[in-house]
């Protein structure tokens, strides 16, 4: 079910237990997450886990390209720039 909610902030639907509507008016219902456990066994059975993002607005999950990955900057990669440059 796609949300409509256009561009409202996400944190309106912090405390709610839906994260907007769709276009009948009817509220999308929050996705239930699943416990820590529940939630290694999944990483360990999917290969491409490292691939997936989550997308707050539309309150899913994306897999992410091999070359989109490659295009996110590593935070270590990140943190020895920002040291080098205060040098």
């Amino acid at each position: 079910m796609e949300n409509t909610t256009g561009n409202v902030p996400a944190e309106w639907y912090r405390d709610e237990d839906h994260v907007g509507y769709d276009a009948d008016g009817r509220r999308i219902l929050k996705r239930k997450w699943n416990d820590s456990i529940e939630h290694l066994l999944h990483m360990v059975d999917d290969p491409s886990y490292w691939r997936k993002v989550f997308d707050e607005k539309e309150d899913r999950e994306l897999a992410i390209s091999q070359s989109q990955a490659s295009d996110v900057p590593l935070v270590s990669d990140c943190a020895s720039e920002t040291s080098s440059s205060r040098r």
